[in-house]
């Protein structure tokens, strides 16, 4: 009876044993799934070795990260009047559908030592860098490389200063100013993506294979997202009326407007002495929404006519005058 009651007593010790030990193991599980899945505290992780690190904030995971290693963002991750900076790494950034943005003048920075890719590995493709203040979504002074996802800003989409940035993917935004502007002395080349501002770069826009081109320097050519008019003569696109006029030069040209759309520009535009240019209307819209009583749409001292292939093709101004014209300026309405 003694051996019975010591064996019972063994098993259930094993019982026990095995009971105690039940909420260890899963712990330890809980807390691999939530690495494995990326916890929700955590704003990006680093993958290596074939194991995933989650990091609280993603200045963490920049601190952490070697050259070469790709930090994916799990959340969506807001400045209040600050920026993700990055100095002295080398690294991909996977927006991973999320959003990078700020209130402050800049969103994400590379200093003159750093070196980031941008990309966007998510299937809906939602991953954006945005300016909430209407400056600036990345401001460049090392090695920026885009290859995917949305940057979004006010005035500058992408600010290459005196830097190297290579874009061949993704699409750069500006909502009233430049989609890319690249200070003196910066390399900056245009491989692909799409691009739409308000003013056109002051470059020209150019049609090759099908696709709506800008010429930012030299032979760089850029997709153009939404152009506004098209000068079938030279077989370009633009989305200023001022660059169209200003590039038909001497040559009689016409511009054809591509689409409705309403500009507010306190300079105007000119169509000076010697041109000779028709604008086609193509039965869109263009309307003048400058707030100023002095202000002209188009400041004409050359030849100008007005013509609608298409019918109800409208020329209208809210606040001031649509021509202007001076010197030996003329016009006729077709």
């Amino acid at each position: 009876m003694k051996g019975l009651h010591n064996r019972v007593f063994s098993i259930l010790m094993a019982v026990f044993l095995v009971m105690g030990m039940m909420p260890a193991f899963g712990a330890v599980y809980a807390e691999d799934d939530a690495s494995a899945r990326g916890d929700s505290q955590s704003a990006a992780s680093i993958t290596k070795n074939g194991i995933t690190i989650p990091y609280e904030t993603l200045e963490d995971a920049r601190d952490a990260a070697d050259d070469g290693d790709t930090i994916v963002m799990l959340e969506d991750v807001a400045y209040d009047n600050g920026n993700f900076y990055v100095s002295g790494k080398t690294f991909t950034l996977d927006l991973n559908g999320h959003s990078l943005s700020s209130t402050g003048g800049v969103t994400l920075w590379v200093a003159t030592d750093g070196n980031v890719t941008v990309t966007d590995s998510s299937s809906e493709g939602g991953g954006i860098i945005a300016n909430e203040n209407g400056d600036q979504a990345i401001m460049n002074d090392g090695t920026l490389t885009i290859t995917g996802g949305t940057v979004t800003a006010g005035k500058l989409g992408v600010y290459n200063r005196q830097a190297r940035a290579t874009i061949s993917g993704g699409m750069i935004i500006s909502e009233n100013g430049k989609s890319v502007y690249n200070g003196g002395g910066g390399s900056f080349n245009i491989n692909g993506g799409k691009f739409s501002d308000t003013v056109g770069n002051g470059a020209e826009f150019n049609r090759s294979g099908g696709k709506k081109l800008c010429v930012v320097s030299g032979e760089t050519y850029y997709e153009l997202a939404d152009p506004v008019w098209y000068n079938p003569e030279k077989d370009r696109y633009y989305t200023a009326l001022g660059t169209a006029i200003s590039d038909a030069g001497t040559a009689k040209s016409t511009l054809q407007l591509l689409r409705s759309v309403t500009q507010r520009d306190t300079s105007g535009d000119s169509l000076t002495e010697g041109q000779d240019i028709t604008i086609d209307l193509n039965g869109y819209k263009f309307r003048d929404s400058t707030e100023s009583a002095t202000h002209s749409m188009l400041y004409v001292k050359g030849i100008l006519t007005i013509d609608d292939s298409r019918g109800g093709g409208e020329l209208s101004a809210d606040y001031s005058q649509v021509f202007d014209f001076r010197g030996n300026g003329n016009s006729t309405l077709n």
